[in-house]
């Protein structure tokens, strides 16, 4: 993994804030468990459809923060011991049926080791000639990637089904072995949860098929929205590189600033979300624990002189990124449109203005 440098960033007083506080941890992670499965209660013993319907919404958003978790725990950052993490992360990982050994090669080593670069990530781009020899349909399938309906399909083909579940050729036999342990694990679960909530839906004399609708699948659609859309903001701008090759990616990114972004929300919402939308600390230092990651995106900022891919978040920028970053061309890093015709081009420095908050 590349150790990042960032222009005069005090790297101890970051190092310094990648602690873990066990009772915070584990208050923060009974709040989001207790809403999680209140929400799933309410769903499975309402009758009421539009309570349903929002507590539904609410579960979903519960197994995106009970992710941010087991991400955090995965990487060792979120309690002071290495078996509880690795229980924590498992654990948090279930809801969103992601295996945890594959998570930490596909995440931890291959992401963090090499983000930006063609093909080993989520959300890289496509060339212009890649995407003029797809077949129709396909090209129609990027299409839909890459709009605003497109977050939770491309998560779930491209994301969870082909590298989340169960290790595929490409993934290193040494992973094996446990990944399909965490594969029985999640296998499991979710006979377990299925069970439960058909169950309960017996017993309350409602419809089984209702209750896997509203209690497993709607959360599950609204958790893989909100994890594709967070990864595509993460990596994905009019000011952000993608590289083709490994080679080139060593020779040219230098810091964590280069190459992930911190989307601005309001303090209510990096609560909610357990801060992750502050995304280049998370590279510069991925031991720092969601909890302390605002002190350290601070430093980080100050450090780097205020130069930074910043910016508020707006739904009308978030559709202006989406309809300017469509395929990319690798050899001269511009972003184009599905008409091949140039969107942004990026400049040669390493150096990026600050868009302010407004």
């Amino acid at each position: 993994m590349k150790k990042y440098s960032t222009l005069g960033s005090p790297k101890s007083k970051i190092s310094g804030l990648a602690r873990a506080n066990l009772p915070l941890a584990l208050l923060i992670l009974s709040v989001d468990i207790v809403i999680y499965v209140g929400a799933v209660a309410i769903i499975l013993l309402s009758d009421d459809l539009l309570i349903k319907a929002a507590c539904a919404g609410l579960a979903g958003f519960m197994i995106s923060q009970l992710f941010v978790i087991a991400h955090d725990a995965a990487h060792q950052a979120y309690v002071p011991n290495k078996k509880l993490n690795a229980f924590i992360a498992r654990l948090c990982f279930l809801p969103s049926l992601h295996n945890y050994s594959l998570w930490l090669y596909i995440h931890n080593q291959i992401h963090h080791g090499y983000p930006n670069v063609k093909n080993l990530n989520s959300w890289s781009p496509k060339s212009w000639d890649e995407y003029s020899a797809m077949p129709r349909w396909r090209q129609a399938v990027e299409r839909i990637y890459r709009s605003p309906l497109g977050f939770g399909p491309y998560y779930i083909v491209e994301r969870w089904f082909k590298e989340k579940i169960y290790p595929k050729k490409h993934i290193p036999k040494n992973y094996h072995q446990r990944a399909w342990k965490d594969v029985a694990l999640l296998a499991v679960y979710f006979v377990g949860f299925a069970s439960i909530i058909s169950a309960t839906a017996y017993f309350h004399h409602t419809s089984i098929v209702s209750g896997l609708f509203w209690a497993f699948l709607v959360p599950f659609i609204v958790w893989n929205y909100a994890v594709g859309m967070t990864i595509y903001l993460h990596h994905t701008h009019q000011t952000i590189k993608w590289y083709e090759s490994l080679s080139e990616w060593k020779s040219s990114v230098h810091s964590a600033e280069e190459i992930a972004t911190h989307v601005k929300y309001p303090f209510w919402y990096n609560l909610i979300t357990h801060n992750i939308y502050l995304h280049p600390i998370h590279h510069f230092n991925p031991r720092v624990p969601l909890y302390r990651l605002k002190q350290a995106q601070k430093i980080l900022t100050e450090g780097s002189n205020n130069k930074m891919h910043i910016y508020q978040f707006r739904a009308r920028d978030m559709l202006r990124t989406l309809s300017d970053c469509k395929l990319y061309n690798y050899a001269r890093h511009e972003w184009l449109d599905f008409n091949g015709d140039l969107t942004s081009r990026l400049e040669e420095n390493k150096t990026f203005e600050i868009r302010e908050a407004g």
